[in-house]
């Protein structure tokens, strides 16, 4: 059966086929919405500005893979191997975010700061008398430093494989967050 797209849908496809050819700074909202056949307008009603774009395409992903997560349905380490698949299966299209997005609302920042905060929710729920300051304190530290380091790798700056990316991200969860992170 063929599935009807949403206009969130079709404004990431304008996006992505955009930046196949254009850095993505230089892209502006009237090309995503006319390379998709909507207006401005149309455009605003979903997102704030193309960066909210941007980042609702990586979260949208991100989102189905932290949800099996939360199910218990895979460990940490998938998750890792997932997310980073997630890169590696639209290259083109999220290096150009990483490059040439900037500031407050860089692609980089962005992701992180979701992952962050969808991570520090979960865990409280599930452990809401064990999750202290320091702990949460220890989980955006290992986060940050994971991001920044997946980001490294990404845009060709490490030599590591996936395979090795994500063990090396596995051995460094800080001993007091292994018991959450399993």
């Amino acid at each position: 059966m063929i599935r009807k797209r949403t206009t969130r849908e079709l404004l990431s496809e304008s996006l992505h086929d955009l930046a196949k050819i254009k850095s993505i700074d230089k892209i502006t909202v009237k090309e995503i919405a006319e390379n998709c056949g909507v207006s401005k307008a149309t455009f605003y009603n979903y997102f704030q500005d193309k960066y909210d774009l941007i980042n609702w395409i990586y979260n949208y992903q991100l989102h189905n893979v932290l949800d099996e997560y939360a199910k218990k349905n895979i460990s940490w380490k998938n998750v890792l191997n997932q997310l980073i698949n997630i890169l590696n299966n639209d290259k083109t299209y999220f290096r150009n975010a990483l490059k040439n997005t900037f500031g407050p609302n860089s692609f980089y920042i962005s992701a992180s700061q979701e992952t962050m905060d969808w991570l520090i929710n979960l865990l409280k729920e599930r452990y809401p008398e064990q999750l202290d300051d320091e702990i949460v304190f220890d989980i955006k530290c290992y986060i940050s430093g994971l991001s920044f380091i997946v980001t490294r790798w990404y845009l060709n700056q490490s030599n590591y494989s996936v395979k090795e990316l994500v063990q090396y991200a596995t051995n460094a969860i800080p001993e007091k967050l292994k018991m959450y992170l399993k």
